[in-house]
């Protein structure tokens, strides 16, 4: 109750003229500043929750299938907990709805959008989908809860080859859905940022621009990026040398949070969770964030490049990944 009672007083201010302008502008110096400064601020620039470790695809960029970490869903009393944690904190924040699962699996998804959208210092909200199940009823009912960010992927332009690479022959089902989220989207006047994320197999080029022509106009941006190892747990793809290994940013960008709350180090080891950073049914997000002498010595242990005793961070790809220019 208190959180829509100061999300109406929050609505009512926006309406003030200038003010939204102003709010943009203040979140943006601030976070600027958060980059600056990194592990001053109470908060992350973003918090990623996982709702579950469960997946409707089995797709050959993803170990998921073959990963040994329980199954499981998030549920309300830990989401409320750390919403509690991040309303607490006082200052923007980001949330990210996913992990290594598929968020539209969770029954709940769009009351926990609903219930970010009412916490005052919550901005950005959203999650990344494989689509398959994101149905138009779930997309209206997605955007009118106050989704503001929709990370679609799709690596592929064809049925055939979509069924080899993800298990399951879904592809009309996925661009059918994705089109509508779009649509329902436009019609709205949402202003969701939808990205659609392709990732690249074998180094295909044409198939990545034919995804780019066929997604440009559609959604808000389309993203192509190489294959990259889940912290070290896909053997297949490239380790960074050390001759171009830079500490990884996301120790000071991300808190990762697992579906039964335990805090790993970040959104590349939620395949098996190596890391456990603790629990936030037991710790807040922010004394976490500010006091964690764990994390503390991890990052210093990036800055002098010493990895030796990480060997999720050793044989993590994440500071050679990047997006392919078309």
């Amino acid at each position: 109750m208190a959180y829509q009672l100061t999300d109406l007083m929050r609505k009512r201010i926006k309406q003030i003229p200038g003010t939204r302008l102003a709010i943009t502008y203040l979140r943006g110096r601030h976070k600027q500043d958060r980059l600056k400064r990194p592990g001053s601020f109470p908060l992350p620039s973003m918090v990623a929750i996982e709702l579950t470790n469960n997946c409707n695809l089995k797709c050959a960029k993803c170990p998921l299938v073959n990963t040994t970490r329980t199954r499981g869903f998030i549920d309300d009393d830990l989401f409320e907990k750390i919403l509690r944690d991040i309303a607490s904190a006082g200052v923007p924040a980001e949330i990210a709805l996913s992990g290594s699962g598929e968020p539209t699996l969770h029954s709940r998804l769009v009351d926990y959008v609903k219930a970010a959208r009412n916490v005052p210092n919550v901005g950005v909200i959203g999650f990344a989908t494989n689509g398959v199940a994101l149905k138009p009823d779930l997309s209206e009912k997605l955007l009118d809860a106050g989704l503001t960010r929709l990370k679609a992927s799709l690596d592929t332009d064809d049925p055939t080859e979509y069924q080899r690479l993800n298990g399951k022959d879904a592809y009309d089902q996925v661009v059918s859905n994705f089109s509508h989220f779009c649509e329902i989207n436009k019609a709205k006047g949402s202003h969701c940022r939808v990205t659609l994320k392709a990732t690249l197999y074998d180094n295909n080029l044409p198939l990545a621009r034919r995804i780019k022509e066929k997604w440009q106009g559609v959604v808000d941006e389309v993203r192509v990026t190489p294959v990259h190892n889940w912290g070290g747990t896909r053997d297949d793809t490239m380790i960074p040398t050390p001759s171009i290994y830079k500490p990884c940013p996301l120790l000071w960008q991300q808190v990762q949070i697992l579906w039964d709350g335990q805090i790993t180090l970040c959104c590349m080891d939620t395949m098996e969770g190596n890391f456990n950073m603790g629990n936030v049914c037991h710790v807040n997000i922010s004394d976490y964030w500010l006091h964690d002498s764990g994390l503390r010595r991890i990052r210093q242990l990036h800055e002098a490049k010493d990895l030796s005793s990480l060997p999720v961070c050793a044989r993590c790809d994440m500071t050679a990944y990047h997006d392919i220019n078309l």
